[in-house]
Formats: structure tokens, C-alpha cells, sequence
């Protein structure tokens, strides 16, 4: 109840970093239905085939009348259920299902962390790539190493030095180069922010990781890895998204004045029936299948906004929509609505990470 007195009172959210109203989302999903039923004329009606078979099987099943209220609702719940159906198939192609490999990149003098964890990243099912500390690589070999464990992983994360630029910051630029999903650890309270790596990437308190296992660590892995133990959480998050205040209040509203149009044109027809004797039968049984097909329009694109959202966090683990503080307040929507993704956000800070002085980034430093 809480979360829909919050939402009723705001009658705002984020999508994805943008500050939207009732009023501009209203206009926003008017604007789909325009651009969805031009896309559906393009088509050759698809959405009113559907309707119309449907509403067929619903009326010759239940024996309601075909363009009765009762049939436009039970069309209404038929496509939603079909739509809530379709969302795992959806989510099933972009799913991984080999086990995740996690690099961790790190300074020398972290290896203790680094070692800890590998043991806990092991314990829980992950593959890690690590390059361990020795005075007997040479420069060639370092960076092949590198190269290769980097290409096998699915994931980054990196324990930066507090205070020196290091290998580590050319192993995040490769990495990001690739587009893997990169996790900083933040184990101090004054710590650099590695030279050659965005901002809007998250970073994890360690001791509050560490204090938990690092299961908060390793839910947000499996969601950046897209796994498939991360697969019903993500059905969740989808269909918590579906349930926001705000998108059905406005739903509401655009179904009731359908609802509205469709009794009000039943009116106007008998009134122009009795009065002027005209017969407008046909065009009524139009504006029901008209009305119809958008309901369902709007139905799948609810779903396909909510999915959008998922898949949208997924390229922002990776930076390749946005960086710096929004991608924070991405993370922090898209991890709003489950108890065990709060519990992950709340280790999650926002990039507070100070920069390498006024040089900033010099890789003559760089040492490993």
C-alpha cells in the first residue's frame, strides 16, 4: 500500500533518467497507440485479426455478445495473461547459461582480497580468472595473460589501488573496450578513481559485500552476466515494473475512456436511431474492433516498455547508454522493486571516487 500512496502522490518516475509526469506519460502512450495503429494498417490489421479470433472463441465459449462488456474485458485479461506468458520466452533468448567468468583485476598489494574473493566467487558457482603476483612475469607475458583471460570472462571486477594509477587501469580499459560489465570495490574512504574508466560504473563497498558473503556482490553478477539464475528475478522485476502506479492509473484512465467512447456511441446510436432513423450498425461494430485492437496494443506495449527498462540496466552495466550519475539512478530504479535487490543497491554507491590529482592518467606510472 505504501508503494501505491508513494506512486499516487508523485505521480512521477524515471524512464530511464528523465523525470516523466502522469501528463507527459498520458501523452506518451497516445503517441504509441497513434504510431501503433499506423505500424498495425502497414501490417494488414494483425492486431484486429487477433481481436477479432479471439473475440470469436470468447463469445462462442462463454455465449456472451461479441462486442459486449463482459467480451472486451475477458479480451483484455486473455491478451495480459498472454503477454505475462510471453515475457520469460522473451528474456529465455538473451539468457546465458554456461557458467559466468569473472576476472578479477587488482594491485599486488590487494592479492589477500583478491584471493578471498576467488574462494567466495568459487564457493558459489563462478569461474575466475585472476593473474597472480610474480616478479618472474615479463612485460610480454603480463599482457597476453591479460589478453586471454580477459576474451574467457564474462565480467570484470577490479580492486583499484587507493592512490597510484597501476596494470589495473589498462586492464579496465580493455575490458571496457570489450563492452564487459566492470564492478569496482571501494575498500577506503579517499580512493582514486582509475584514469581510464567512465564514472557511471558501480561501486561496491567491500567491508559491507564482505560482512554479507558478498552475496550482494554476486546477485548484481549474475544480473550483468544475463544467467539463468538471474532469470525469475528478472521475470519479477518485469512484471513488479508492470504493476507500477503511475503506468496503470494511466492505463485505467485510457481504458475507461474507451469504455466511455463505446457506451457513448451506443447512446448516440439509439438517439439518432429513434430520431432521424439512421443506421449506423456498421460503423459502431468498426469503432469495437477499433477499440479492441488498441487495448491490446496497449497491453503488449506495457510489456515491451517493461522489458525495454530490463534490457536497458543490462547495456548500462556495460556503459554503453549512459555514465556518471545516471547510471547510478538507473541502478537504483531498476533495483527498487525486490527486497534482496535493496538490500544489493544499498551496497552500491554512487561514484564518489576522486581523481589521480591534476595530471590525472599517466601511463608511465603504471606498475604491477
Amino acid at each position: 500500500m505504501n508503494c501505491w500512496r508513494e506512486g499516487l502522490e508523485k505521480f512521477k518516475f524515471r524512464y530511464p533518467n528523465n523525470e516523466i509526469t502522469i501528463v507527459k506519460l498520458f501523452f506518451q502512450i497516445v503517441l504509441f497507440i497513434i504510431i501503433a495503429g499506423i505500424i498495425m494498417v502497414a501490417i494488414g490489421g494483425s492486431a484486429d485479426f487477433l481481436a477479432s479470433f479471439t473475440r470469436h472463441q470468447l463469445t462462442s465459449f462463454f455465449g456472451l455478445g461479441e462486442y459486449s462488456f463482459w467480451t472486451t474485458l475477458l479480451l483484455v485479461l486473455v491478451f495480459l495473461v498472454a503477454v505475462v506468458l510471453l515475457i520469460p520466452l522473451v528474456l529465455l533468448v538473451r539468457t546465458r547459461f554456461v557458467r559466468p567468468v569473472v576476472f578479477i583485476s587488482f594491485k599486488n598489494v590487494h592479492e589477500k582480497k583478491a584471493v578471498e574473493l576467488e574462494k567466495q566467487l568459487k564457493k558459489e558457482g563462478f569461474g575466475v580468472e585472476r593473474l597472480a603476483f610474480s616478479k618472474k612475469y615479463k612485460h610480454d607475458e603480463v599482457v597476453s595473460q591479460v589478453r586471454k583471460k580477459l576474451q574467457k570472462s564474462h565480467v570484470l571486477v577490479a580492486i583499484p589501488d587507493a592512490e597510484e594509477a597501476s596494470f589495473v587501469d589498462a586492464e579496465l580499459l580493455a575490458a571496457s573496450a570489450l563492452k564487459i560489465p566492470i564492478v569496482l570495490l571501494r575498500y577506503q574512504e579517499k580512493q582514486s578513481q582509475p584514469g581510464t574508466l567512465l564514472l557511471g560504473y558501480p561501486v561496491f563497498d567491500f567491508r559491507s559485500i564482505q560482512n554479507q558473503q558478498f552475496a550482494p556482490l554476486f546477485r548484481f553478477l549474475l544480473f550483468a552476466t544475463r544467467h539463468r539464475k538471474d532469470f525469475f528475478n528478472q521475470i519479477r522485476r518485469i512484471l513488479k515494473q508492470m504493476l507500477d502506479p503511475a503506468i496503470l492509473l494511466v492505463l485505467g484512465i485510457l481504458v475507461g475512456i474507451f469504455l466511455l467512447i463505446k457506451f457513448g456511441a451506443r447512446m448516440l446510436h439509439q438517439l439518432l436511431s429513434k430520431v432521424l432513423d439512421w443506421d449506423v450498425g456498421n460503423f459502431l461494430v468498426e469503432g469495437d474492433d477499433l477499440n479492441q485492437s488498441v487495448l491490446i496494443m496497449l497491453i503488449v506495449g506495457f510489456a515491451a516498455y517493461s522489458i525495454g527498462k530490463a534490457f536497458y540496466t543490462l547495456r548500462v552495466a556495460r556503459q554503453v547508454v549512459v555514465t556518471g550519475t545516471d547510471s547510478y539512478k538507473t541502478f537504483k530504479e531498476e533495483f527498487s522493486f525486490l527486497k534482496k535487490d535493496r538490500e544489493m543497491m544499498a551496497c552500491i554507491q554512487l561514484n564518489v571516487l576522486e581523481a589521480k590529482g591534476k595530471e590525472g592518467f599517466n601511463d608511465s606510472n603504471l606498475s604491477y
